[in-house]
């Protein structure tokens, strides 16, 4: 199971929304469900998922038809 806490049951100081300027990077994404799971939900954020090189492959495949989603290897 996948759980995304919504930001508007949280209270941030100051007030924070996603929006279109929104940037979510995901470390150690793995197969990059978490990141993928937020990009659907809110798809004017933008979402970077990374991980070590020889995982960028499978996040590429896993990430192919959503908006606004990157993949970068971690060094």
């Amino acid at each position: 199971m996948l759980y995304v806490q919504d930001p508007d049951a949280c209270e941030f100081d100051p007030q924070f929304e996603f929006g279109s300027e929104s940037v979510v990077v995901e470390l150690g994404a793995g197969t990059g469900a978490a990141g993928l799971a937020l990009a659907a939900a809110h798809p004017h954020a933008r979402v970077v998922l990374t991980d070590l090189p020889e995982v960028c492959p499978l996040l590429q495949d896993n990430a192919r038809g959503y908006a606004g989603v990157e993949v970068r290897p971690l060094s």
